[in-house]
């Protein structure tokens, strides 16, 4: 029976992988436009990848191991899993970091609300279970993107009707207005392309692009209700296309 000061570092470092994992994963959640199931979707896609497969297999043997030797060194297999896993997913990303909206938020909270809900049933299971227990929260982390998915199903009602006020709002501004609408999509450079064609207009006035990267249903609703004037004669949209 180990010490209660090695199971609470081990207890620290099962919070910590899930803590580096939820960050990551929320990244994608925000990047993917808060798309239920789309986390869940680019973490297979991630994880596929023949360079992904080999480490991750590799951990999960090596956690198996130690499940087998001692159920509650599972959680260093899990730790190092949650450090290092997806390899090359950082929370800063290699074109923005990571920005705490007021959406973003809400669905930290309510997927944290989640895990606690989850790690307590854990809790309970250990309890009677121990090896069971250790092995269940090992593998709670694994599934950190479905945990965020779920979060993003739960708040997916509220966050379209807060938002529709504003989308209408916006309908009716463009109507009002009717600029020449210049939309900018694609996989990559969508910004930047919207920056030069900016400055390629800027001596045109009532030349307006949408701010940063607000750039889906709800940026470009904020963009325009806060950014068109009435004098705006070409609106620069930036548009990470997902649906219609």
């Amino acid at each position: 029976m180990r010490s209660s000061f090695v199971t609470g570092i081990l207890v620290v470092g099962l919070v910590v992988g899930i803590t580096l994992q939820g960050l990551r994963w929320l990244r994608v959640a925000q990047r993917e436009h808060y798309i239920v199931g789309s986390v869940s979707l680019f973490a297979i896609r991630w994880m596929r990848r023949r360079s992904q497969m080999s480490l991750s297999a590799l951990l999960v043997v090596l956690t198996g191991a130690l499940w087998f030797y001692d159920p509650q060194l599972s959680v260093v297999g899990a730790v190092l899993f949650g450090v290092i896993c997806p390899r090359g997913l950082t929370v800063k990303g290699r074109t923005s970091p990571l920005a705490w909206t007021r959406r973003l938020r809400t669905l930290a909270g309510v997927t944290l609300a989640l895990l606690i809900l989850i790690e307590s049933v854990i809790v309970v299971v250990g309890r009677h279970f121990p090896s069971a227990g250790w092995l269940l929260a090992t593998v709670s982390l694994l599934f950190v993107p479905v945990t965020i998915d779920a979060a993003a199903k739960v708040t997916a009602p509220w966050e379209r009707r807060a938002a529709q006020k504003y989308v209408d709002a916006a309908a009716r501004r463009l109507s009002k207005v009717h600029p020449r609408v210049v939309a900018i999509t694609g996989s990559y450079g969508k910004t930047s392309t919207k920056h030069h064609l900016a400055e390629l207009l800027g001596a045109t006035s009532g030349v307006v692009p949408t701010p940063r990267s607000f750039n889906n249903r709800a940026g470009l609703s904020r963009a325009i209700n806060e950014h068109l004037g009435d004098d705006t004669r070409v609106f620069i949209a930036e548009m990470g296309t997902y649906g219609p």
